[in-house]
């Protein structure tokens, strides 16, 4: 019975650690990768305006459009389609809803704890008011943040694999 039960906890502990092994495995080896000479992140100047960061490409863009009164710009960033209406100051965007292609190589050292931390999602939202310190937030169905003076609410679309940003003033 002492030999079954033995054997038990052994098999336990090595699925244990089969389980956990590949994501400690991935996030150790990007930690292990030379910094890069210009960090996608904490390098930037610093914006005024809410941003989405592409975890896969380190490519970040401006979720807000230009001011001028009467203007409808188009607004394309990073895969994220939508519109800016400069009248209304409000935009809509929709996001691609992609799980997996995290690249951590693009950030330095500090930052890619921050970016590994919000796992789901290969699009986070951003605060580069102080680049040095980058806010980031997860996109989650039904959440309203407040980034720079800007109110960024999250539904998903009607699409199964998109979200839906709309941006506007914060109240």
């Amino acid at each position: 019975m002492k030999a079954k039960r033995k054997k038990l906890i052994i098999l336990a502990v090595i699925g244990m650690l089969l389980l956990f092994w590949k994501p400690l495995y991935t996030v150790g080896a990007f930690l292990l990768l030379p910094s890069p000479d210009t960090c996608s992140l904490c390098d930037q100047e610093p914006r005024e305006v809410p941003c989405l960061l592409n975890r896969s490409t380190g490519d970040i863009g401006t979720l807000v459009g230009t001011t001028v009164p009467g203007k409808f710009q188009f607004v394309g960033c990073l895969g994220a389609m939508g519109g800016w209406d400069s009248d209304a100051q409000t935009a809509q965007i929709t996001v691609p809803d992609a799980q997996d292609g995290l690249n951590l190589a693009p950030f330095c050292r500090s930052c890619r704890f921050q970016i590994a931390g919000n796992q789901g999602d290969v699009f986070v939202l951003l605060d580069l008011s102080l680049p040095s310190e980058p806010i980031t937030y997860p996109l989650e169905a039904g959440e309203t943040h407040t980034i720079l003076g800007w109110a960024v609410s999250v539904q998903p679309s009607q699409s199964e694999d998109r979200f839906d940003l709309t941006v506007s003033p914060a109240p």
